[in-house]
């Protein structure tokens, strides 16, 4: 009975950390603090930021971490209450990991359709990003780009704004507006629904939690990672570039398929987060501080149900359209007479557009070892086969343009190929197994059969 009622009296105090002491004075700062960040990021933030680069990137940071401590000021609220920060338990930490990792699920998915269908803005706005933050230190980029965004930015959105929008009765509704607003924040639509995501995600846990360390721990995390993305990925060449942010429409609808699985884990993270004597309690119903009655479990297996399929059903007709639509750009059946002076074979073929093309090959070869190449139009390799027999099928990310399948018969010149390419073959050993040691003019079949598509 001691649990039940100490839990009690965390509810109490939650209400009074969600929602202030002054609904009117609440409903009046929520909007002011959203115009004040905004007019204090585009005026000084952006000159400054221009003006002293990095300087003013941490400029920027702290005056919004200035909005926040002064709206909570002339509020007349309390900063404690605004600004929760209590200890942190295990179950509430892998509660929180499991509604972040859901979140990243989807917000994943989000950024490959919007590299689908926006590939040069992203690309822009990804190489703005790496000129911006990336310095020579990595301890000094991951100050600026994960420590300060997740205090100031945490400290205004999850808050400041958070407390002066206690005054919301739909809390959930509350969550979606104030991650649309931290969407809507980073100014950039083609980062805008990743961001809004995050944002949601982000408030909804310092809701839940009445502690604002986890969201300052999750956002340090997340932008950690981008940091270290960067400096692990290197310099890349022009040409990778442009395959990596050409995304096929079958990749989008993957990863909408994937995505079916985010709303279980962050249904299974919002379980973790019920207080276990609560959950008892109020008969298995989830109970959120500041709302009387919720959705049952039930109730939130249903809807997390609808929103997997909500993903599930468009990615799977999507996908599905996009494989029947497909038509073979390539499909030949030969079968040459090769020996020791047969040129290679050269098959020419054209992408008609940027996507992710299988090849299917069957070749049987009776004589030495066959090497496959695949040029492009510029007659450098994209990727190397080297074989006696194969039967395979393998998925390349491909631009669209001239290509070349060229296959060379290693038979004069085996053992020198072999030898230059650390193939494991000896004269000696394998001159039987290569079928070597007969007349080398003598032709031999090789059966070629390709389909790309």
């Amino acid at each position: 009975m001691d649990n039940d009622i100490n839990d009690m009296n965390d509810i109490n105090e939650t209400e009074e950390v969600s929602g202030g002491k002054n609904a009117k004075i609440s409903k009046i700062a929520f909007p002011l603090i959203i115009i004040g960040a905004f007019l204090m990021l585009l005026f000084p933030g952006i000159y400054m930021q221009y003006k002293f680069g990095v300087f003013g990137l941490i400029a920027s940071e702290v005056m919004l971490l200035a909005v926040s401590l002064l709206s909570v000021y002339l509020m007349k609220g309390s900063f404690k209450a605004a600004f929760p920060m209590k200890k942190m338990t295990f179950r509430e930490l892998f509660g929180c990991g499991l509604i972040y990792l859901g979140g990243y699920i989807l917000i994943t998915a989000a950024s490959v359709a919007m590299v689908h269908y926006f590939p040069e803005q992203f690309n822009e706005v990804g190489d703005s990003l790496s000129d911006a933050l990336k310095m020579d230190s990595f301890l000094i980029t991951l100050f600026i780009s994960a420590v300060m965004p997740a205090i100031c930015e945490e400290a205004l959105f999850r808050g400041a704004l958070l407390y002066s929008a206690g005054w919301m009765k739909r809390k959930v509704l509350m969550c979606f507006i104030i991650g649309i607003i931290f969407g809507a924040f980073h100014m950039d639509m083609i980062r805008f629904i990743p961001t809004a995501i995050l944002g949601v995600i982000f408030t909804y846990i310092a809701y839940k939690t009445g502690n604002i360390l986890y969201p300052i721990l999750l956002h340090f995390l997340n932008n950690s990672l981008s940091v270290i993305s960067l400096y692990s990925v290197g310099e890349v060449s022009q040409a990778t570039q442009a395959v990596s942010f050409n995304i096929p429409l079958s990749a989008v609808a993957s990863y909408l398929i994937i995505s079916a699985a985010a709303p279980f884990i962050i249904l299974a993270g919002i379980n973790k987060l019920e207080p276990k004597q609560l959950k008892k309690y109020y008969n298995l119903k989830y109970y959120i501080p500041g709302n009387k009655q919720l959705p049952s479990e039930k109730k939130r297996k249903l809807i997390a149900t609808v929103l997997a399929f909500a993903l599930f059903i468009p990615g799977v007709v999507v996908l599905s359209g996009d494989i029947m639509k497909r038509q073979p750009v390539l499909d030949i059946s030969s079968k040459e007479s090769v020996n020791c002076d047969t040129p290679p074979t050269i098959i020419e073929f054209s992408l008609p557009e940027d996507n992710i093309y299988t090849f299917s090959y069957e070749i049987a070869n009776e004589r030495g070892i066959i090497e496959m190449l695949l040029l492009d139009d510029k007659g450098e390799v994209v990727e190397k086969e080297t074989f006696r027999d194969l039967t395979a099928q393998w998925q390349y990310l491909l631009t669209k343009g001239d290509y070349q399948i060229k296959i060379i018969y290693h038979i004069s010149d085996l053992w020198e190929f072999c030898e230059a390419n650390e193939l494991p073959y000896t004269e000696q050993g394998d001159l039987i197994l290569l079928n070597m040691d007969g007349d080398l003019k003598a032709y031999m079949p090789v059966e070629i059969k390709i389909n790309v598509k």
